[in-house]
């Protein structure tokens, strides 16, 4: 017992210390329970309880459970403030796993209630990498501006804009676009919009 027990030890060190490289990580997927109690914490209105969102080692729900939960993130992702509170905990948590670059993914949200855009948004993911690497955590983040296909082609073509600015502005930080949803498809005219600006990744 006391070797299995060594054993388990080794692993569980050996994973924790092997350099790591994480790609396409939902951002919003990614948040942890402690972050999630936080946000909750900041919000007594909302009247969220742990039970409802947070799901903890052990813990147990259907596929349908678990893209719910996103819908209940976002009322709790409201602000600017909260986006980057968000992935300066992310990046922190990856880091303390041993990943050595870590390639987020979301897509721009406006919030009309806290004056949040989607500018803004996107300045606060990068504004929490930058936070991150002045910390010195020993990992490299970037960023992938996300388009929800299914929001249509307008928003498709508003988000390419976006991303535009920001490829040009970011020094490598923001790399290109990724298409979520792959079963609703934007148009032809905004593919070839976003094959154009040379900086989207395509994932299947």
């Amino acid at each position: 017992m006391e070797i299995e027990e060594q054993q388990q030890v080794w692993k569980k060190t050996f994973y924790l210390e092997l350099p790591k490289v994480e790609l396409h990580v939902h951002l919003n997927g990614s948040i942890s329970s402690k972050t999630m109690r936080k946000l909750i914490a900041k919000k007594p209105d909302l009247k969220l309880y742990d039970q409802m969102i947070v799901i903890d080692k052990g813990k147990k729900r259907t596929l349908v459970d678990c893209f719910q939960i996103f819908q209940l993130i976002h009322q709790l992702t409201t602000s600017s403030e909260d986006i980057l509170m968000v992935t300066k905990d992310v990046i922190k948590e990856f880091s303390d796993d041993g990943v050595k670059y870590l390639e987020l993914r979301s897509t721009p949200r406006r919030e009309n209630a806290t004056g949040m855009t989607k500018k803004t948004y996107v300045e606060s993911i990068l504004e929490g990498i930058k936070q991150s690497k002045q910390k010195n955590l020993g990992i490299g983040a970037s960023y992938l501006i996300a388009i929800y296909r299914r929001s249509g082609p307008l928003v498709a073509k508003e988000t390419v804009k976006l991303a535009e600015e920001f490829f040009l502005s970011t020094k490598e930080t923001v790399l290109g676009l990724d298409l979520s949803i792959h079963k609703y498809r934007t148009s032809k005219a905004t593919e070839i919009k976003c094959q154009n600006t040379k900086m989207i990744k395509f994932y299947p």
